[in-house]
């Protein structure tokens, strides 16, 4: 450490003696680390010399022999993933035009060259900025290096061998190998020519995936103006905080470009501008289509501010997110970093959210569309809720009618009471029906209904279900003539508590179905839903044990009833089934029926059809009179085909 201190001194001394202006570039044969030979200009570099081993400004050791342009369309192959050695003495150079800084590009660089030709380099580093920024040349001479595709964009890379479509393909290359290959020549210079970006139209590339297309317009620095973002709406962030999103911008024909934003992006909460934008980013492609990187939110020029243009309110809404969370929808986060998204579990979308690995405080909004409450023929709302608590003490679901799409905007915020699924001690709760909201309070104008997901730090979170959201629709207010015992879930042999979408409970029961043998939970006899050829019906079967009588009860129905018919059956063995069905309103019994059988055959269809002459809200109860007296499953009864006539 001495005799290094000493000789620094001593060289540091000498130029302080001979002055800068005395000090002409020379020849450094053999850097601290090795034999590579270093051109040392001026004081400044020789300083840095002494004390890093690195010139200040780094002076490349090949020669580039090839332009991007043609490297490209040598090593170009249509395959959407592909690697291929680089055998020849092909060295190509470029300055960068990237820049990972705001995270929105990750472990990789773009440059390009003179010929105007884009290319991809993917490095397994982050912060690749502050080794190579925007100006920066580098020189690569790439024989034994690698070269090929992943997804269909052309990058430099390294060989990862893909199991499920048995193919190579190019991922990021270790440090260590990028460092060996990449030679640094000159000081970065933003400002030169060839690291501005290209301006560009849609027309150009959108919607083309030819070899040359492709070849002229991956990995470029483009410059695209008079772009407008669809989803911009006052509210819209960049990107979700749970995962990268695409947002789409349309140019003024009305064709579209992918926006490709990341959710580490230091924008990602930044609102959608409004208006007309022109863009600046790097050109890349996915698979067959193409998508535009920003550096970051200074590549985003507002050129006409513009207003959210007012969206049209609704006076019925039925949303089942059966593919993703719909246009019209609002996903607002107040604070923390998730928000709802769309799953799909067993044949079923649904919107969910969870704070599993968030940053508390968590509060996350799903707004709907705007609902015309004033206009609306019916002012109902309904919806289901499922839940899985995970052991969560904190995690909270509320549902709101709000003034505004954005809560925190929102000067009007009134909490509502329907009904919410209930946390079982483990695993998912059913699916809950909300019961009937009037909205009525709200008929004098336009308002929203907001979900809002809560969650203070916690040790787990809950992940919650919500799905079949209707409003201003007949079955909002349960207006049916059918029992939906279908939407009670999957058949279960086993003995608990089912609920339907419309409200329809079955207590102490199994859940049958039809099927095409007989297996429990499926049963021949049992058959199809009315009308249906296809899809097999559900029933629920009351158990008759004296200790745990199974019933089915029907949400409050509206518009009267003039009849009532129904299929039933017993699905095991046994020799008498009776029970009684009641019609109620205002929890007084109206019209009751009993139904008694002691020959009952095993696996036989039997027919309840009757009239009767309710006006009115009301409800039908169905309970298992236990006929044996038995403490044991028996006298089960089979359930399925509720219909009745309405009396209005």
């Amino acid at each position: 450490m001495k005799r290094v201190s000493f000789f620094l001194l001593f060289s540091l001394s000498l130029l302080l003696a001979v002055g800068a202006g005395d000090v002409n570039p020379c020849r450094v044969y053999g850097d601290m680390n090795g034999d590579n030979r270093v051109t040392i200009d001026d004081v400044t570099s020789l300083i840095s010399y002494l004390l890093t081993g690195k010139p200040a400004v780094p002076v490349a050791q090949h020669v580039p022999n090839m332009t991007i342009a043609d490297f490209k369309a040598k090593h170009w192959q249509d395959a959407r993933s592909y690697v291929d050695t680089v055998t020849d003495d092909e060295v190509i150079h470029g300055w960068v035009v990237s820049s990972d800084q705001s995270g929105n590009i990750y472990k990789t660089l773009y440059i390009v060259d003179e010929s105007g030709a884009g290319l991809a380099i993917w490095v397994n580093q982050k912060d690749l900025y502050q080794d190579y920024p925007v100006g920066q040349e580098i020189v690569l001479p790439m024989q034994g290096y690698y070269v090929g595709k992943y997804n269909g964009l052309q990058a430099i890379g390294y060989p990862q061998w893909y199991d499920m479509n048995s193919v190579w393909e190019t991922t990021y290359m270790p440090q260590t190998i990028w460092e060996s290959l990449a030679e640094l020549n000159g000081s970065p210079d933003a400002g030169r020519a060839e690291v501005q970006p290209v301006e560009v139209t849609l027309d150009e590339f959108q919607g083309k995936t030819d070899r040359e297309t492709l070849l002229k317009y991956q990995g470029r620095l483009v410059r695209i103006k008079g772009l407008t973002f669809t989803e911009a709406n006052g509210v819209t962030p960049y990107s979700s905080p749970s995962g990268s999103t695409n947002r789409i911008v349309t140019d003024a024909n009305g064709t579209e470009l992918v926006v490709h934003n990341s959710n580490y992006a230091d924008f990602q909460s930044e609102v959608l501008p409004v208006g007309t934008v022109d863009l600046v980013g790097v050109l890349t492609s996915y698979n067959t289509g193409w998508q535009l990187l920003l550096r970051d939110i200074n590549d985003v020029t507002v050129v006409d501010p513009g207003v959210p243009e007012p969206v049209e309110p609704v006076t019925t809404l039925t949303e089942g997110f059966d593919q993703d969370l719909p246009d019209g929808w609002v996903n607002v986060v107040v604070a923390g970093d998730k928000d709802w998204h769309w799953m799909y579990y067993q044949n079923n979308g649904y919107a969910a959210m969870t704070g599993y690995k968030g940053t508390p405080p968590i509060d996350a909004w799903l707004v709907t569309p705007a609902l015309d409450i004033e206009h609306a023929a019916y002012k109902g709302l309904s919806f289901r809720t499922e839940v899985n608590a995970y052991g969560s003490k904190t995690s909270q679901f509320e549902v709101y009618v709000l003034n505004a799409a954005d809560p925190s905007a929102a000067t009007i915020k009134v909490k509502l009471d329907p009904v919410l699924a209930t946390a079982p001690a483990t695993g998912y709760s059913e699916w809950t029906p909300s019961g009937v909201i009037d909205l009525s309070a709200w008929a004098d104008g336009v308002y929203y209904i907001g979900f809002r997901y809560y969650a203070a730090e916690d040790n787990d979170y809950a992940t919650w279900g919500l799905d079949d959201v209707k409003f201003g629709v007949e079955e909002c207010i349960n207006y049916e003539t059918r029992a939906d015992l279908e939407t009670m879930g999957t058949p279960k042999s086993n003995y608990g508590t089912y609920t339907s979408a419309q409200g329809w409970v079955a207590c102490n029961s199994m859940l049958l179905s039809g099927g095409e043998v007989d297996s429990n939970p499926y049963f021949v006899f049992i058959g199809y839903m009315d009308g249906s050829t296809t899809e097999y019906a559900i029933a629920p079967t009351l158990n008759g044990k004296t200790t745990a009588v199974g019933t089915l009860v029907s949400p409050v129905l509206h518009g009267g009833m003039t009849g009532l018919r129904f299929n039933y059956g017993s699905p095991f063995t046994g020799t008498v089934l009776s029970f009684r069905i009641d019609v109620k309103q205002d929890g007084e019994v109206v019209k009751s029926w009993t139904v008694t059988d002691e020959e009952v055959v095993k696996w036989k269809v039997y027919e309840f059809d009757e009239a009767c002459a309710v006006e009115g809200d009301f409800t039908i109860e169905f309970t298992n009179l236990s006929p044996s007296g038995a403490t044991t499953n028996k006298d089960r009864v089979s359930i399925w085909n509720i219909n009745w006539t309405s009396a209005e």
